[in-house]
């Protein structure tokens, strides 16, 4: 596993309540991907943390907004759309492969979307060096390739504590170990 992206000011400390919107964090990456990511977002540490949807996509690159070159790919919690934990909690998305809609080299920015309902404690940290928030109140994002009308955060990190690629590419796979086998009687 490789560490691809974590807030530069280190971990995620403040807590804020803005139940049904998206979130659009631009994270840069600090090396490349090798085609397969997953994502660890936190709650709040008084209130839980309810997102409906959450994807990624790469950034466009144009003009100081959070759209992406592509459909932003859905990200799975145990198989599953969107996610509720408690205040204080973290959970890690699926492995998503998505190496056949875009590769990710270092420097490269990856939009994470997450789209929250209520309850809705965000964990965030500001003043980051390698991180451009969006967000939009009173909408979905998580399959738009271009938001309109979405509020800039700044150097705000909402939710996104972690960003990791598997070590051989693609989705892992378990393999058992040739010291198992089965007996027959």
């Amino acid at each position: 596993m490789a560490t691809l992206f974590t807030p530069s000011g280190g971990v995620l400390n403040g807590d804020d309540n803005n139940p049904n919107a998206t979130f659009r964090i631009g994270c840069t990456l600090a090396a490349a991907s090798n085609g397969s990511i997953r994502v660890t977002f936190t709650a709040a540490s008084a209130t839980g943390l309810t997102v409906g949807h959450a994807s990624i996509g790469k950034a466009s690159g144009i003009g100081g907004s959070s759209d992406c070159t592509t459909v932003p790919l859905e990200l799975k919690f145990a198989g599953a759309s969107g996610f509720a934990i408690s205040a204080g909690q973290s959970i890690t998305s699926d492995f998503l492969v998505h190496s056949g809609s875009f590769s990710l080299a270092a420097a490269d920015t990856l939009v994470v979307i997450h789209d929250v309902t209520s309850p809705s404690g965000q964990r965030f940290r500001g003043s980051l060096s390698n991180v451009t928030g969006y967000w939009k109140n009173g909408t979905t994002s998580w399959n738009t390739q271009t938001l309109v009308g979405e509020s800039s955060l700044g150097a705000l990190d909402y939710d996104v504590e972690r960003i990791e690629t598997n070590d051989l590419g693609g989705s892992l796979l378990y393999v058992p170990s040739p010291m198992q086998h089965l007996l027959v009687r």
